[in-house]
């Protein structure tokens, strides 16, 4: 290696150190100038005021047609009341709504009526009588109030009686419409041979031929009423009210046949409380409502392919066995006893009852089970959803003393059901 390659190796070394404390120096001075800018920021960071918080917005302003527009003047005020007494307002409101639903449950009732009070039986092209109803039961109480009303609508309304009494006391009525059927349940086929004719020619005038029809059969079995202890029932009585359930069934069986042939229906009146209750004392009533509901409600499901509805009417607190007016009936023993308020109540409760037994005839949907009268739905709530402790201790069962019990009893069998 010459002397000329050594200077020069000598000389790039030279360089290459001077280049390095050149870097590092700059390296350092742009790290010291990088901290102070860092630093300044942070400084006038810091220093900073944070930022006012946004305004609120506006309140809204309620824009109600009751407050705002031309009714504004009128309900104005009447809002800014009822914003400052609450209680008062929802007290007043509350007795407007219940009154409101009350009113407008009478006027449903009052045009359910009006409804059923205009309804007639059909006529026929010369204002003669069309339909036909059976209506079997004896002649007393809410039989006669029934036949007498279907009749005051149109109807011809056979009665079926057992006795000669009855059959005169239906023709003291004195009414067009109004028959008396003889019908025995052991001989039932000869004694409805009447009913067959009546439907098959005009019973009025020979020369005149037109078509009658069945419209229903109204059944209101008699039921004992006698309240005794089921000990000291002898077996008589027990025949007797057995043998009237027998006669509802007899009847029912012979008239089955005609009502498949007019597609009529089928109406069967009982009293709801005693089935509903089951009060001491009443044994045989409880009996035979019970078999009877049964009964019914088989026939229905079984007469329904043949087009015949089935309805079990089924009454509140009200006696079948009463009339519907003590002056009108001498043998009420209210007569001239100066009882207006509880003839008025039981003339209500047979109003009542007729309209339903109308309303059943000529309603679309006919059949199941149709509830009138004060406490109908009272006394199915309290079967199916009140204990029967509570049931027994409301009847006076659970009284003190052996007077007390016996008398409660006594006061409920002689048909204060509505304490209930």
């Amino acid at each position: 290696m010459t002397s000329d390659d050594r200077q020069f190796l000598d000389l790039l070394a030279h360089i290459s150190d001077q280049v390095a404390k050149f870097t590092t120096t700059a390296a350092e001075h742009f790290d010291a100038s990088v901290d102070t800018a860092a630093a300044s920021i942070r400084h006038a960071i810091d220093s900073l005021q944070p930022p006012p918080p946004p305004p609120p917005p506006p309140p809204r302003v309620a824009t109600s047609f009751l407050t705002h527009g031309p009714l504004g003047r009128v309900f104005g005020p009447v809002t800014r009341w009822c914003e400052r007494h609450v209680l008062a307002a929802w007290t007043i409101g509350t007795f407007v709504g219940v009154g409101g639903m009350a009113a407008g449950v009478q006027w449903w009732r009052y045009q359910g009526a009006r409804r059923v009070g205009k309804m007639r039986a059909k006529r026929g092209e010369r204002g003669e009588r069309v339909e036909v109803v059976v209506v079997g039961g004896g002649w007393s109480g809410l039989v006669r109030s029934v036949a007498l009303s279907l009749e005051r609508r149109g109807y011809i309304v056979f009665v079926m009686v057992e006795t000669r009494e009855e059959e005169e006391a239906v023709g003291r009525e004195g009414r067009e419409g109004l028959r008396a059927m003889w019908f025995e349940p052991s001989n039932a086929d000869r004694c409805l041979e009447n009913l067959r004719s009546t439907l098959s020619k005009d019973a009025i005038s020979s020369d005149t031929a037109h078509s009658r029809t069945l419209t229903a059969a109204i059944l209101i079995p008699p039921l004992p009423t006698s309240i005794t202890a089921t000990e000291t029932l002898p077996p008589s009585t027990w025949t007797t009210a057995l043998s009237a359930l027998h006669a509802t069934i007899t009847t029912t069986q012979s008239l089955i046949p005609l009502l498949r042939t007019s597609h009529a229906r089928l109406l069967l009146l009982t009293p709801n409380a005693v089935s509903a209750l089951h009060p001491p004392r009443h044994a045989q009533e409880s009996t035979l409502l019970s078999a009877l509901a049964g009964f019914v409600a088989s026939l229905r499901h079984e007469l329904a392919h043949d087009g015949v509805p089935v309805t079990h009417l089924r009454t509140g607190s009200i006696d079948h066995h009463t009339s519907g007016s003590a002056e009108d009936d001498p043998d009420d023993p209210r007569r001239g006893r100066g009882e207006p308020g509880a003839v008025r109540r039981n003339q209500e409760a047979f109003m009542r009852i007729n309209r339903a037994v109308v309303g059943a005839l000529t309603t679309r949907w006919a059949g199941g089970t149709v509830r009138v009268g004060m406490g109908a739905w009272g006394y199915d709530l309290v079967e199916r959803w009140v204990p029967e402790g509570v049931v027994g201790w409301m009847m006076g069962r659970k009284r003190r003393g052996k007077r007390r019990v016996e008398r409660g009893l006594l006061e409920f069998g002689e048909g204060s059901w509505h304490q209930v």
